[in-house]
Parts: C-alpha cells; structure tokens; sequence
C-alpha cells in the first residue's frame, strides 16, 4: 500500500487512475477493462522468484482475452522483495517480458525493490527508503511519458547485515507468538537436531 500511494503522488496530477485488488478468490469478471488502459501497472511481492499465483491466474485468464481483442497498452510493474537484494526480482519481471510477448503488450520498465521488507509502517519519502521513492518516481516520468525503459532495482540506504539481523529478530518474534521455538525452526528445516 505505502508503495502504490507513493506512485499515485508521483503520478499526479497526471491521468486517472483505476485501481484493480487481486487475490485467490477475485473474480475474473470486468477484469479485462483493467488492460483497457494507456498503461497497466502491476505492483506485488515476489513469490519464489516469481509471481503470485493470484497474478498468474489473472494474467493466463486475460491472454486470450488480449489477443483476441487486439488489446494494446504499456505494462509496467513494481515487484516488492523481502529479500535484501533487489535483482532477486529479475526472474519476475523476465515472466512478464515473455507475457507481453506472447500477448503483444509493450513492456514499459519494471522497478525490482529489494529490503521490501522495510516498507510497512515507514514513509517511503525519506531515510533508509529514500532510494525506493527515487526509483519510483523514475518509473513515474516513464510512465505519464509512455516511454520504455531499462528495469531499475534499488535497495534501501541501509546495511545489509543490520537489516539481515532485523528480519531475523522479526521471524523469532513471530515464531514466539505463534507458540514456535528456536528449536522447533531448526528441527523443521533440517538444520541441526533430528526429529
């Protein structure tokens, strides 16, 4: 949410902006009207170095629905990763370059985010986030200009050792609530004791 804010800002005053949710149990109906548009714009997190699968439903649902309407619009896209390096994201944004292909949708530029993690309850406009909100407002300009660019990946101005020691912090403190031990996490992955 805190990244979609800061692209509509960025965008503005420029064209109006439709905003789609998608997730498991969206409905395909009217989706179609979304690539209706001079420009799509996709923002998720990454999934396994890829896509959602509430995205890949989508996208393999309107394939035939774009060629066979001859759709054409820029697609653009924002992949937000928990991992600390942003070309993490690149295996993502190469799934939506073959889709454009396939559809013959103009890929516009994607913008791979790495640190995502960092994004929840802190403003994007200043700090660590700073570079998140520059390389935003980069795919912005490309945006309200219909050009096409080279992806953008950035990672925030912090280090990455402090922000690995935090994520890890954060999982423990998750697992505690969730009734999970140290020894339960390592148990379940394989390191160390055996069942």
């Amino acid at each position: 949410k805190n990244i979609l804010c800061t692209l509509e800002k960025a965008l503005l005053p420029g064209p109006s902006i439709t905003r789609l949710h998608l997730n498991l149990e969206s409905s395909m109906d009217g989706l179609e009207e979304g690539f209706r548009s001079d420009a799509v714009v996709l923002i998720f997190p990454l999934y396994v170095d890829a896509l959602p699968s509430h995205l890949l439903r989508y996208l393999h649902a309107m394939e035939r629905a774009i060629v066979e309407n001859n759709i054409r619009t820029t697609l653009y896209a924002i992949v937000n990763s928990g991992f600390y390096d942003a070309h993490q994201n690149r295996h993502a944004l190469e799934m939506l370059k073959i889709f454009c292909e396939k559809t013959g949708l103009m890929y516009g530029q994607g913008l791979g985010l790495g640190g995502g993690g960092m994004c929840e309850g802190m403003p994007i406009s200043d700090g660590p986030l700073r570079p998140f909100q520059r390389a935003i407002e980069a795919l912005a300009g490309n945006i309200l200009a219909g050009m096409r660019a080279e992806d953008l990946y950035t990672t925030p101005a912090f280090p990455r050792a402090l922000y690995k020691f935090a994520a890890e912090q954060g999982m423990l403190a998750q697992a505690r609530k969730n009734g999970v031990s140290k020894r339960d996490i390592r148990r379940r992955t394989g390191y160390g004791e055996e069942d």
